[in-house]
């Protein structure tokens, strides 16, 4: 097998493993979500509007959502959850008014006789003097809901109290949350002492923040909890989620569950989408003495309409219906565009083809396998927002890219295209031509440099010196002549005796 060949196999086997490797194992790796969401974020910049709504986590049991700000925020026909009005009872049906412990007890008894399944309880059950005996049949009859919600008011005081188990419940750790923490508005105690809140498994939210001016925010911090207004706790049992699946991010939206709805808000925890009307059909508390029907979704509302109430309560009242339509129909925003992954057979063969189309992307030319790699790399992108622009699919980008820089890595060493020089012939020293010394200047050159240097002219090359040419070389002639006339004459014969 040719070095060249080897190279292509050693290319395609390192991308396909190391690519399957990154599939596999990179998800798991902690900070993770945190630069996929990043990327995600910053794709479907090119295609959508911000600001963005992202939910999930970009796994194939919870793909990415992508949810916008949209126009069609109208509350129109929609309406709200049916809500219970406790008055002022001026036919004296309760026993007392306002109404005590054992008053509610008698609601939530008919409540439950009419079918409903879920009830939220939007009004502080506070008393100064409340028979045991009535405080333990009310806990047992909101334990006969599905789900069962009570409030109370909350403030910031210099002695800090232990956080009431029904808020605890329905509170997340103060690390789940994503953003500048110190924003939110801080409690630590309960307002009015004594407030019931209820046991077991009832949950609790609350109603106003007196330590807090202005608006009402849907969230706060208690020590290294956070708990939660009361429409968010009653949206979340209505959707049939738990606080632990709660999502916050601060500046972006509340999440009440993998399918729950979505709530923006701001760095605060307020709403950032101002509130819509819905439509309240309001029960009298005293009707449901003789009801023997309920038009209910199986979820009720009870809200506090006495006259006599604080003008804070009162606000509240007006607003708890509404807020809590609001959240549970997710105004403001548009329908979830889900980004679903390809099957996990699917994308471990799209990584193999890629690895097979790297073996042949390898050359031995350092300059045309970068070429061709960086082209892949370049499809690799361009197919990952296209694929999330117009068919709503989150392909595998890292373990592509990562595919593609560890066979290229593994493709060297390569032969380079640049020209090679030749190497210089060097010669015999007999062959060697003889190098000709220049002649050393004169007394006269030196002089004619000296007078150049101070006058700028040109310094004229001084004749060499030639060499005397002898007499005899300048006349040859009598050296001929004697030459001619003793070839003439001859040697003389020697003399006989």
């Amino acid at each position: 097998m040719s070095k060249s060949l080897q190279r292509r196999f050693r290319v395609l086997v390192t991308a396909a493993a190391v690519g399957l490797a990154v599939w596999k194992l990179l998800p798991q790796t902690s900070g993770f979500a945190s630069l996929d969401r990043a990327v995600f974020e910053f794709a479907v910049k090119g295609f959508a509007n911000p600001p963005f709504f992202v939910s999930g986590n970009g796994s194939h049991e919870q793909p990415w959502s992508l949810r916008t700000l949209s126009s069609q925020a109208s509350a129109a026909g929609k309406e709200s959850l049916p809500v219970i009005s406790v008055g002022d009872d001026p036919d004296g049906v309760f026993q007392s008014s306002p109404p005590q412990a054992v008053d509610y007890a008698v609601m939530l008894r008919n409540l439950k006789r009419l079918g409903v399944k879920r009830v939220a309880l939007a009004d502080e059950m506070a008393w100064d003097d409340t028979d045991p005996i009535a405080l333990q049949a009310m806990d047992a009859r909101l334990a006969d809901f599905d789900s069962a919600v009570t409030c109370a008011s909350l403030t910031r005081s210099s002695v800090a109290e232990p956080l009431p188990l029904p808020f605890f419940v329905a509170s997340i750790p103060l690390s789940q949350v994503w953003g500048d923490v110190g924003l939110l508005a801080q409690v630590n105690r309960v307002a009015l002492p004594g407030t019931f809140l209820g046991s077991g498994k009832t949950l609790a939210g609350f109603s106003l923040i007196e330590s807090e001016p202005g608006d009402t925010p849907l969230l706060a911090r208690w020590k290294d909890r956070v708990v939660f207004a009361l429409p968010v706790v009653a949206a979340l049992a209505e959707a049939g989620g738990k606080a632990e699946q709660i999502e916050v991010r601060l500046g972006s939206y509340l999440k009440l569950g993998p399918s729950g709805p979505v709530v923006p808000i701001d760095a605060a925890g307020r709403p950032a989408i101002p509130s819509v009307k819905f439509e309240t059909r309001s029960i009298p508390a005293a009707a449901l003495i003789d009801a023997t029907s309920l038009e209910s979704a199986g979820s009720v509302l009870l809200r506090n309409d006495r006259s006599a109430a604080e003008p804070g309560v009162k606000t509240f009242s007006d607003k708890v219906a509404n807020a809590l339509a609001s959240i549970s129909n997710e105004t403001g925003l548009s329908k979830p565009r889900v980004f679903a992954r390809l099957s996990a057979p699917s994308e471990s063969a799209l990584l193999l083809g890629l690895s097979a189309l790297l073996f042949f992307c390898t050359t031995n030319s350092r300059f045309r396998m970068g070429l061709a790699f960086m082209t892949v790399t370049v499809f690799i992108l361009i197919a990952q927002i296209s694929g999330l622009a117009w068919f709503s699919v989150w392909l595998p980008l890292y373990s592509t890219l990562a595919a593609v820089a560890a066979g290229y890595l593994v493709g060297w060493p390569l032969k380079s295209t640049a020209p090679v020089e030749k190497p210089l012939k060097v010669l015999d020293p007999i062959d060697a031509p003889e190098e000709k010394t220049p002649s050393p200047a004169t007394k006269s050159d030196r002089k004619a440099e000296k007078k150049a240097a101070k006058t700028n002219a040109p310094i004229e090359p001084h004749p060499e010196p030639t060499k005397p040419v002898s007499k005899v070389a300048k006349n040859p002639a009598p050296a001929k002549k004697a030459a001619r006339k003793g070839a003439k004459k001859g040697p003389k014969p020697p003399r006989s005796k």
